[in-house]
């Protein structure tokens, strides 16, 4: 064995291993094994798709042998992630050349396997694997996943992407009463858009609340400012906000001009403050930070992050706040296929779901047990 990703057996078989894109200039095989060409985070990308047919098609397929005048023979093993992924191109161009194995999660329909000597009957609504996933357990993972990714990766059934990765059946039911929001920490997230042109297109400016509720984040948006607005509305949007939730941190993604935001909110806060103090009056306590987003992060998979808090009824909105109407018409067009600017206000939201240092508000509430007016005993009760 020379290592773990190439090694030979006495009887002159071997096997080599590579990632994809990796070179396999001058290799050759009889059996070749293409595992998951495509990572689920780059479903979306056009380019991440195109590259692993072509890697597929123009590298890889050309290292078959013949053996004995028994043609070489090709294994693609992946989860269905895009109708026009690898699996979904080589049916469309190729479907007569290959066999078609398709395992769902949840049986649809009572379906028998024969494979040699080997048969397996699978009935309607079947798991594929109780020990690994009972049906139970796959009907919560859809709820959380949602139809659109479970249908893909679980059912292998992706769908053509036309809206409707949010189900807005759940909206109505999501909304809540100011009565009904508990104390939460509030962050403001500001998306200054990608131009730094004036009014090239929309600026969102969302407040968001969390907390814990039964140990898992429980998420509230308070109010959503959006449209064109030049650099000085901007800023007197964003100014407002603050000012409405005096007690929120604030994050600024400093590209489209977020740094001068930033720079230019910091100036008004000082001067705003000092006049306040002057009249004797409460000042302005956000605290302002830039983030800057992972390369390897795209929009798509930052906004996937709101679909469990949103599927599992999670994530709120406030039933009287601003602009919830807009977010409710981003989540119910969204389209991860569709290359557009009118997701700015749930992309900024999703700023709640997929940064780091966001903290949940956590309520701890002493208890004093008393007997006979006598302190015996203090403990902690957590009120969440």
């Amino acid at each position: 064995m020379d290592k773990a990703e190439n090694w030979f057996n006495e009887k002159g078989g071997g096997l080599f291993a590579t990632t994809t894109g990796g070179a396999i200039t001058g290799k050759h095989c009889h059996i070749g094994i293409a595992d998951d060409l495509l990572k689920a985070s780059e479903a979306y990308s056009e380019a991440s798709r195109k590259n692993s047919i072509i890697y597929f098609t123009e590298s890889f397929l050309s290292r078959l042998l013949t053996y004995e005048n028994i043609q070489g023979r090709m294994i693609v093993i992946m989860q269905r992630l895009h109708k026009n992924d690898l699996c979904g191109y080589l049916k469309e161009v190729a479907r007569n050349e290959w066999e078609e194995v398709n395992l769902e999660a949840i049986n649809k329909e009572k379906k028998v396997y024969e494979i040699g000597n080997f048969r397996h009957e699978r009935q309607e609504s079947e798991a594929l694997f109780e020990k690994r996933h009972t049906l139970e357990q796959l009907y919560t993972i859809r709820q959380t996943m949602g139809e659109y990714a479970f249908n893909a990766q679980y059912q292998q059934e992706p769908e053509n992407a036309s809206g409707g990765y949010f189900n807005m059946d759940y909206f109505d039911s999501n909304l809540i009463s100011d009565f009904d929001i508990p104390k939460q920490n509030l962050y403001i997230f500001i998306d200054p858009a990608e131009s730094t042109k004036d009014g090239s297109d929309n600026r969102a400016i969302v407040c968001v609340g969390i907390s814990l509720k039964d140990s898992y984040p429980f998420i509230v948006v308070y109010d959503c400012f959006y449209g064109k607005w030049d650099n000085e509305m901007f800023i007197e949007q964003s100014f407002c906000m603050m000012s409405k939730y005096p007690n929120a941190s604030v994050r600024i993604e400093p590209k489209g001009g977020g740094i001068t935001l930033e720079q230019s909110l910091n100036k008004q806060i000082l001067a705003f403050n000092l006049k306040r103090r002057n009249n004797n009056e409460s000042v302005l306590s956000n605290l302002i930070t830039t983030f800057k987003v992972p390369l390897s992060l795209s929009k798509h998979e930052k906004i996937a992050t709101l679909l469990p808090a949103y599927n599992q009824g999670r994530l709120k909105f406030r039933r009287n706040g601003v602009g919830i109407e807009q977010i409710k018409n981003e989540l119910r067009k969204y389209n991860p296929d569709r290359k557009a600017n009118d997701d700015n206000c749930i992309d900024a939201l999703s700023g709640i779901t997929w940064q780091q240092d966001i903290y949940a508000y956590e309520n701890k509430e002493k208890v004093v047990v008393r007997n006979n007016g006598f302190n015996i005993g203090i403990t902690t009760k957590w009120r969440i």
